[in-house]
């Protein structure tokens, strides 16, 4: 009986791997998270987010990856609900550690899945773990294709969501490599009835240049009574053509009644 309570103390040291966490400070605050999971230094768009946190009470975090940005949002005192959403399990788990050991799980309501236009169609997830982009565009997550890394994930809406958990957002931030369309069609019936700001991290890829998608997404604005502003510059975008030599960039979506905030200039 020891023998077998030996083996199997053995067996759980090397199938259970402790996490190993660091000390990291977040919007002036000391935290800790699991060792590597957050980015070495802050972008500009870290900048962008915090800002527009602080103005805000209940945040959705679309494509939360492991948590960074929730944190940083969590890491405010007016912030009382935080909804993280990713199609990547992996990546979900870690930023529920990363929460949970700073003792901020109670402002915080999860979702597993991917935020397109339409519910519970199975797409392919293209990912490798949880540090590289994970993307139903092949060319967007180039790695994982390359290997066949990828996992069937259902979609959701955002519209659905935000019904299911009876939680009408003040702020969301959507990061969807390259699906953003799809994810603020989704977003449709709510914005309608509501002014919400909505920061977005636009992507190009083999399959659709940045004009096409920043063109679909001027559109859809137009569609609801938004405006996209060019987080870059700060200037409101008429058509794409300004914005159609970048990579990656960052609009910020506000109803037309609203004015680009000062605090963000």
């Amino acid at each position: 009986m020891r023998i077998k309570k030996i083996i199997g103390g053995i067996k759980f040291k090397i199938l259970h791997r402790k996490e190993k966490f660091e000390d990291r400070i977040l919007n002036g605050k000391k935290l800790k998270v699991v060792k590597k999971t957050l980015p070495s230094k802050s972008d500009v768009d870290d900048i962008w987010f915090t800002l527009l946190a602080k103005e805000s009470k209940n945040i959705y975090d679309v494509g939360c990856n492991v948590g960074y940005t929730s944190l940083i949002a969590l890491t405010n005192e007016n912030v009382e609900k935080i909804i993280l959403i990713d199609a990547n399990p992996e990546a979900l788990s870690l930023a529920h550690k990363n929460i949970i050991y700073n003792g901020l799980i109670h402002k915080t309501v999860s979702f597993l899945g991917f935020v397109g236009n339409s519910m519970n169609e199975e797409l392919d997830f293209y990912t490798v773990g949880h540090g590289a982009a994970g993307s139903v565009y092949k060319s967007h997550a180039e790695t994982a294709a390359s290997i066949g890394s990828s996992i069937k994930v259902k979609t959701v809406t955002l519209d659905f969501l935000i019904s299911f958990f009876e939680n009408i957002p003040d702020f969301i931030k959507i990061d969807v490599e390259g699906a953003e369309y799809e994810a603020l069609k989704g977003l449709t019936n709510t914005v309608k009835s509501n002014k919400i700001k909505i920061l977005v991290e636009m992507h190009s890829n083999k399959e659709m240049t940045m004009e096409m998608n920043a063109e679909k997404v001027i559109k859809w604005c137009e569609s609801v009574n938004y405006n996209a502003w060019y987080m870059t510059s700060k200037e409101k975008l008429v058509d794409a053509e300004f914005v159609k030599h970048r990579g990656r960039c960052h609009f910020l979506l506000l109803h037309k009644e609203e004015v680009f905030p000062d605090y963000l200039r």
